[in-house]
């Protein structure tokens, strides 16, 4: 056996979902490390590229950790969790 490191995404999955007139965003959203900074920023700009009105952040599986990037995210992020929030302002 050989050890190894190994990097698990902090972004899992990206969608882009249609439910009605609304195109929402959807993020799984694993940890808050430090390459969740450059992961959260890709997902966001896709989103923003492909028209997204609603973001929907699933942190089911999100085992904590640190980043700075809450500090400067959008208003439906997980730094503030307003149900009715819409991103982009």
């Amino acid at each position: 056996m050989t050890s190894a490191v190994v990097t698990e995404p902090t972004v899992a999955t990206t969608a882009v979902l249609d439910a009605g007139s609304q195109r929402v965003g959807y993020v799984l959203f694993n940890s808050f490390i430090d390459t969740s900074n450059a992961a959260l920023d890709q997902a966001f700009a896709s989103f923003a590229e492909a028209g997204v009105t609603e973001v929907v952040i699933d942190e089911r599986y999100n085992g904590g950790g640190s980043s700075p990037w809450p500090s400067t995210s959008p208003p439906s992020s997980p730094a503030t969790p307003t149900p009715a929030a819409r991103w982009p302002p």
